[in-house]
């Protein structure tokens, strides 16, 4: 029999809904309680008929309420009305809701106590696994959110925290991104006072503690290059939760004013090449840069070749996921929940995009910065400064439209190959051993053998160098000969922002 097991959250519910819940863990010594789903499955004899009981005992007929609202006035009941209830629909332990897909809760009430603000709270599912998602991802990836990544106490920042971080920074070039993200180490009842320095000596008291703890947090992730990323302690039983809303508002302020400060900048370079505009001696001056600029664009037109192809990131995280999780994928051609295989394969050629265009990258930042000290050129300052702040997004461009292109040129031939699929999925369970390495060979066979694909997506990449960097680089220089701001407009930077937890 072929073992699967779902995500913990999905079982527990599915569980409540058929009467069957795990028995509670047996103390030390004590008999171990049985297992209701496992008794009820020894009085069939085929997994299709326990399936059918199962299925029946769900009674999805009756579960067909999609919206419940609070009917009384007071507002402390509310809120444990509120607690019940969202706890009971999200366990599967109320009888008229099937298992909700997403849950969206509206109160009467602001949920920060900044009315400029139009703020949305939104729970991922929990990590079973690999943090390196498409939902997460996703949610990481809105230049409107803060991200909040929150560990236990005693594992800040935990292993899968720092495995999407390290992921996020090697796959995309958006420069604001990390910006945008906080790790919260959540404490219980006496964490902080058992913290100690690395003298030996205990903790004073709990903000001493948690100012241990979040300098241990911050060394682990300067270890793995991310230095920078903001940090909080919080327990909710004793801390107060205002304290927390205030470091989410304050960073959420932080993007706000990110953007607020490029928007002012490309003010500033408006106002000044207008000012300029009548002196001869500024025109000069962009004369030259911009000759720097298009001799440069001409000199890295063509993109240095690929370090990898793009699906060795697919192979390596084939190799680091549980073999359930690998299996599943390959039942539904390569697609799981929490395991896309062209999602990696996108941002396998993402991550390769972002090291082809790095060296160019530096070499753009070298010049302008060189332009910057020559004092001679001091007329056309606005101007380095605004296309200086359009390398990010030239780059940033370039990388999503490498990741794009992967997805595209392998979606149909790889999820049409169902033999592949049919044979990466055949030797789970047989108790052989090196499953995982099976499918990666398979996988690897498929790629080399269609190497037509690496080659057309090879020319798509080269072709969105072109379009998405070399292009912008040399209209800018045009432009900067007839003074005229390059650059696309900013977000709005007074529209309303979202936290995403």
């Amino acid at each position: 029999m072929v073992e699967f097991k779902p995500a913990e959250e999905v079982e527990r519910a599915l569980r409540n809904m058929a009467g069957l819940p795990r028995p509670a863990r047996a103390r030390k010594g004590a008999t171990v309680a049985p297992d209701p789903a496992a008794d009820l499955a020894k009085t069939f004899g085929s997994l299709d008929a326990f399936t059918a009981e199962f299925a029946a005992r769900l009674s999805l007929w009756r579960r067909s309420r999609r919206t419940i609202e609070f009917e009384g006035i007071d507002a402390k009941d509310g809120r444990q009305w509120l607690r019940s209830t969202f706890t009971g629909i999200n366990n599967g332990r109320h009888e008229d809701f099937s298992l909700p897909g997403r849950i969206t809760v509206i109160v009467p009430f602001a949920l920060v106590p900044d009315a400029r603000l139009s703020i949305a709270v939104i729970d991922t599912r929990g990590v079973d696994g690999s943090a390196v998602r498409p939902d997460i991802l996703s949610h990481l990836k809105d230049p409107r959110a803060v991200t909040l990544l929150c560990s236990k106490w005693g594992s800040a920042p935990d292993p899968s925290a720092q495995s999407l971080l390290t992921h996020i920074n090697e796959t995309d070039a958006d420069p604001a991104l990390l910006d945008r993200v906080a790790i919260v180490a959540l404490a219980r009842l006496g964490d902080a006072l058992s913290m100690r320095h690395d003298s030996g000596d205990a903790a004073g008291d709990v903000i001493e503690g948690y100012d241990i703890k979040l300098g241990q947090v911050e060394d682990a992730l300067q270890k793995i290059g991310l230095a920078g990323i903001e940090t909080f302690a919080f327990d909710a039983s004793a801390d107060d939760p205002g304290k927390l809303t205030t470091f989410v508002i304050e960073r959420i302020a932080a993007v706000r004013k990110a953007q607020a400060d490029a928007a002012q900048a490309t003010i500033a370079a408006i106002d000044q090449m207008i000012g300029n505009r009548a002196q001869a001696e500024a025109m000069a001056a962009l004369a030259t840069v911009s000759s720097n600029l298009d001799r440069f664009a001409d000199r890295q037109a063509g993109l240095r070749g690929a370090r990898r192809p793009a699906y060795e990131r697919l192979l390596g995280a084939v190799m680091t996921l549980h073999a359930r999780t690998v299996w599943a994928a390959t039942r539904r051609a390569g697609r799981f929940w929490n395991f896309d295989a062209f999602q990696h394969l996108g941002d396998g050629a993402a991550a390769e995009a972002k090291i082809r265009s790095g060296e160019v990258v530096a070499g753009l930042t070298a010049i302008i910065e060189s332009d910057l000290d020559n004092g001679e050129l001091a007329s056309a300052k606005g101007f380095l400064m605004q296309v200086h702040a359009n390398i990010a997004q030239w780059e940033s461009d370039f990388v999503n439209a490498a990741r794009h292109h992967a997805t595209a040129v392998y979606l149909q031939p790889l999820s049409r190959a169902q033999g592949l699929w049919d044979a990466c999925e055949s030797e789970y369970g047989l108790g052989m051993g090196g499953y995982r390495e099976g499918v990666v060979g398979r996988l690897r066979t498929w790629f080399e053998d269609n190497v037509e694909l690496r080659e057309e997506l090879e020319r798509r990449v080269a072709r969105a160098w072109e379009t998405s960097f070399i292009a912008p680089l040399k209209r800018a220089a045009g432009q900067g000969e007839s003074h005229q701001v390059i650059g696309d407009p900013e977000p709005d930077s007074a529209a309303p922002s979202r936290l995403e937890a």
